[in-house]
């Protein structure tokens, strides 16, 4: 009886020590899943860090950026408002004066000398508008293209500070989540 006593108390014993041992081992699985889940975290934060700092970056280089074609789109604007302001004054000059005005002149010179220089005088008034005509588009043109440019740009940067502002949502969620999986594992020690 006593020896059969002994040999249930020892085999009690080796259960006990086995389901002991089975625990420990999904303890340690169980940790190891935590700090693989820590280690996961902290690389999610490292690659979030990385990404708001380029996004701090860009922010800065495109508001730089900003900065300069504003100031360009400024002259541009300015330009084509005093062409377009010379281009009516001419405009007026010419409705003034009517259709025929480039005859009369002309027409009024004493002499075909006189009439050759008033022929090329009048030749390079036409060029001249012509040409102010050419300037008055091309600046249009640029303008437009230049508030275009800035408008993308400003979008994006918009883009940019909602993905920064998420970003660092994320960042947050990540840390108080890191800070829950470490209070987990200390009281489970």
């Amino acid at each position: 009886d006593d020896l059969q006593g002994q040999k249930d108390e020892l085999e009690r014993i080796r259960a006990e020590l086995e389901a002991q041992r089975k625990s420990i081992e999904k303890l340690k699985q169980k940790e190891i899943g935590l700090l693989k889940e820590v280690q996961s975290k902290e690389e999610e934060l490292e690659l979030i860090e990385k990404l708001l700092l380029k996004i701090n970056r860009t922010q800065r280089g495109i508001g730089k950026q900003l900065k300069e074609k504003e100031a360009e789109f400024q002259y541009t604007q300015m330009t084509l408002e005093e062409k377009q302001a010379a281009l009516a004054k001419r405009l007026r000059e010419i409705y003034k004066y009517g259709r025929f005005y480039e005859y009369k002149i002309l027409l009024g010179a004493v002499s075909p000398v006189d009439f050759l220089k008033r022929y090329r005088f009048m030749q390079l008034i036409t060029q001249k508008d012509r040409d102010l005509i050419g300037e008055v588009l091309t600046n249009k043109k640029k303008v437009e293209e230049k508030k275009d440019f800035l408008q993308k740009r400003k979008n994006y940067l918009a883009l940019l500070r909602k993905e920064k502002t998420k970003e660092e949502e994320n960042k947050k969620q990540l840390l108080y989540k890191r800070f829950k999986i470490t209070m987990t594992k200390q009281e489970e020690i």
